[in-house]
């Protein structure tokens, strides 16, 4: 509930149930948080809500939660990442695989126009393990960068979707390969937390760094030059 993005979402939420005559409860954990959102979930279940919408947090540790909710007669709706269960009235998503292969061809287009040739070190930056939305942006971003023979993936780095660690690991994979020229990193946290190391470091002439998402921190880091390209979905 702290994220910009998740605000956005909310005020669609908010703005449609004026427009449906529906009361909208927003719910959710401060953090990334499994276990927390289960337990919110069966809150609303056990509310006798009309509906639930959610966003699972962890692919695997929802899917038997939310089929329970379904299977108690409350109609479940799924948006942006899914989860381990076909149980549910409908799924609406960004094709986060396409997300991530625009980030490799923009990753391309930047060392290029920085370097001459498309050709050199990239790695990148995952918030969390096991979410659905960024396991898919990190396989488009894999897969489109086979498509420039010449590009070298040499790593990942897993956080846990905290700015400060996506900071901090920016810098880690930039002290063991200083040549490294792209960086991806898979949402807003880490393109927020990638895009302050590369500004201290005053390295946004020579690494490409590429991001998902658009908050407010990362479109100063885009301003400034720290970030080259923002792959931005659309909140619901």
């Amino acid at each position: 509930t702290t994220s910009e993005y998740w605000q956005w979402v909310f005020k669609g939420a908010e703005d449609a149930g004026k427009q449906l005559g529906v009361k909208v409860d927003k719910l959710g954990t401060p953090k990334d948080d499994a276990a927390g959102q289960i337990a919110v979930l069966e809150s609303a279940a056990g509310s006798k809500s009309a509906a639930v919408v959610i966003s699972p947090t962890i692919f695997e540790a929802l899917g038997d939660p939310i089929a329970s909710v379904t299977d108690s007669g409350i109609p479940v709706v799924v948006i942006d990442s899914g989860a381990k269960t076909d149980k549910y009235a409908a799924f609406l998503t960004t094709n986060n695989e396409a997300g991530g292969k625009a980030a490799a061809d923009a990753m391309a287009a930047c060392i290029k126009e920085r370097t001459g040739k498309t050709a050199g070190k990239v790695g990148y930056i995952t918030a969390m393990a096991g979410h659905e939305s960024l396991d898919s942006r990190d396989k488009g971003f894999v897969d489109g960068v086979k498509a420039y023979p010449e590009l070298k993936l040499v790593g990942n780095r897993v956080a846990n979707n905290e700015e400060a660690e996506g900071m901090s690991l920016t810098a880690d994979m930039n002290t063991k390969d200083p040549d490294l020229v792209g960086i991806f990193a898979d949402n807003a946290q880490m393109g927020t937390g990638a895009g302050a190391s590369i500004n201290e470091q005053k390295l946004g002439s020579k690494l490409c760094l590429v991001a998902f998402d658009s908050d407010a921190g990362e479109v100063e880091h885009l301003k400034d030059g720290s970030i080259y390209a923002l792959i931005i979905q659309d909140p619901y």
